[in-house]
């Protein structure tokens, strides 16, 4: 268990459990969100203690960290040391398991946040049975509040799923940035970034598709950085006669990611789905003209034309002539550029996200919020609150573990 001890003595600190698969190293948009998280986080009224529920190791050993997870937080419930359980839930098998530890918050009568991160929560739902989904809404109208990455995911949790529209509220994702945009050459190669999962629902295939539309004469090389389907990828890009072009690095870490946003001059996502991509938020933090698609909660970061430039999905057609334009154009990759870091600035930094994350445990302890369902009081909330104040002056703001 790693601790970040608080550099300022709270006069009341609430403890609340972030349950999240992976934890902090997890490699996808959750883990990633969750690391930086933890590493900002500054709030004296409320320490996060993270939560692995997935576990760092293969997926058969799964059960029994979740396993752990939940005796976990039984024992700190009942020893009155959880004041508030916020739940970062995808799609698939992790709604069930999810699931679960929602009802035991709801059981427990501790405040459940469910926060949802899956890009692909809308098919799975579509694809379930009436009865199946009506089941879906059931555990989710335990959760006393329910955030999602955008509007469009408000208006599938609203419209589809019959949940009530002042239960959800949107928290956009945010990323850390630079405090400053790099200087970019508007003469030269032109360096493009594709950062993601190498694979379908990223839209990889799409670019590739893409490239040998791009006119020979001008000068452009892509970097594709991500792990996947490294060695499909790579033998598509010899295949499509592109590989002098093309470096496909596979997976890296959080410092060459960095490196690479400060050196390209686009970024390029052309996923199939989504739910709000950290790495355009990152590419936006840099200063790069984004080009994408307008699925997901997307368009509440890129607007054609003013912050980056809109494909449809699968059409790699319209995507290698917004490469072209871009890749011909200086001019216009620093005018959405610019318009890129304004809106970052505006709606997806740290602060933001934190000093909104704070209003919501607020809210759902001074009992804003309130399932819609009658709880079963297994333990007392003033023991709970006492405990809380028991751990006082002494509590960390982050407490990483691993059930």
């Amino acid at each position: 268990m790693t601790r970040v001890e608080s550099s300022r003595a709270p006069s009341s600190n609430r403890r609340v459990y972030l349950v999240t698969p992976g934890g902090t190293r997890a490699r996808g948009g959750i883990g990633r969100l969750v690391a930086y998280l933890s590493r900002a986080w500054d709030h004296p009224d409320y320490t996060l203690c993270v939560l692995d529920s997935y576990g760092p190791g293969p997926r058969a050993l799964m059960p029994f960290y979740f396993a752990g997870t939940m005796a976990r937080l039984v024992v700190d419930i009942s020893r009155g040391r959880t004041d508030v359980i916020h739940v970062n839930m995808s799609e698939r098998l992790s709604v069930l398991r999810k699931g679960l530890v929602v009802e035991l918050g709801a059981a427990f009568d501790i405040p459940v946040i469910l926060h949802l991160h899956g890009a692909e929560f809308v098919d799975y739902c579509r694809s379930l049975s009436s009865a199946r989904r009506a089941r879906v809404t059931r555990m989710m109208l335990k959760a006393n509040r329910i955030l999602v990455l955008g509007t469009f995911w408000r208006s599938f949790v609203v419209d589809e799923l019959k949940i009530p529209a002042d239960r959800v509220s949107v928290l956009h994702n945010a990323v850390p940035g630079p405090s400053a945009v790099p200087s970019r050459p508007a003469e030269g190669t032109c360096r493009l970034l594709f950062l993601g999962v190498v694979g379908v629902r990223k839209g990889i295939e799409t670019l590739l598709q893409a490239l040998p539309l791009l006119p020979a004469r001008t000068s452009w090389h892509l970097d594709v950085a991500g792990n996947g389907n490294i060695e499909a990828c790579r033998a598509e890009v010899s295949r499509l006669g592109v590989a002098d072009r093309v470096t496909v690095m596979g997976w890296v870490d959080e410092r060459r990611a960095a490196r690479l946003l400060a050196e390209s001059d686009v970024l390029v996502l052309p996923s199939r789905n989504e739910g709000l991509p950290l790495a355009i938020l990152e590419g936006m933090s840099y200063g790069l003209p984004i080009v994408t698609t307008p699925v997901g909660s997307i368009m509440d970061a890129v607007s054609h034309g003013e912050t980056g430039l809109l494909v449809p999905p699968g059409d790699h057609v319209a995507l290698a002539a917004a490469l072209t334009s871009l890749v011909e154009d200086p001019d216009l990759r620093r005018k959405l550029g610019r318009g890129a870091r304004d809106q970052y600035e505006r709606t997806f930094q740290l602060s933001t996200f934190k000093a909104k994350l704070a209003g919501v445990f607020h809210r759902v302890l001074a009992n804003g919020d309130a399932p819609q369902f009658q709880p079963v009081r297994l333990v007392s909330r003033r023991s709970s609150r006492k405990g809380a104040a028991a751990v006082g002056a002494d509590a960390p703001k982050v407490v990483a573990e691993s059930a």
